[in-house]
C-alpha cells in the first residue's frame, strides 16, 4: 500500500477509527475514497465535514484554493465512490496531468476498491495495521 506520508497513514487510521464501526462494515467505495481524500490536509480539511459513515456529500466539497493534485484527488475520489467520470485513463497516462505520487496514491485506492478492507491488512483486533 502506498501511501503518500507516515501523516496520512496516521490521519486515515485515525479517521477510520473515529467513525466507530468496524471497517468491514465500511463500502469498499467509501474506505478507497476517503484513502485519497485524507491524503492531501488542505483537501481533509475542506471534506472532513462532508463525512458520515459510508456517505460521502461531494456537493459541500468547497474547492476555492485547492491545487491542481488536490483536485484530482477529491474528483478520482468522488468517481471511486459515486461511479462518476471525471478521472479517465488519458488523464492517468498523462505525466504532465498526474504525477508519479499522486498515481501511486489513486492504485492504491482503486486496491482498495477492488480489495476493501482486505487491502488495509488488519491485525487480529480489528485495528489497521499500519
Amino acid at each position: 500500500m502506498f501511501y503518500r506520508s507516515n501523516e496520512h497513514k496516521r490521519l486515515y487510521a485515525m479517521t477510520l477509527k473515529d467513525l466507530h464501526k468496524p471497517i468491514y462494515q465500511m463500502t469498499p467505495e467509501f474506505l478507497s475514497a476517503l484513502f485519497l481524500l485524507t491524503s492531501d490536509n488542505k483537501l481533509w480539511n475542506r471534506a472532513k465535514h462532508a463525512v458520515k459513515m459510508n456517505e460521502l456529500d461531494f456537493s459541500k466539497f468547497n474547492f476555492i484554493g485547492i491545487n491542481t493534485d488536490g483536485y484530482t484527488l477529491c474528483k478520482t475520489a468522488q468517481d471511486l465512490f459515486e461511479g462518476t467520470c471525471h478521472i479517465d485513463f488519458y488523464d492517468l497516462g498523462d505525466s504532465e496531468a498526474i504525477n508519479n505520487k499522486i498515481f501511486g496514491l489513486i492504485k492504491s485506492a482503486l486496491q482498495i476498491k477492488r480489495d476493501g478492507c482486505c487491502a488495509l491488512k488488519l491485525n487480529l483486533k480489528g485495528d489497521i495495521d499500519i
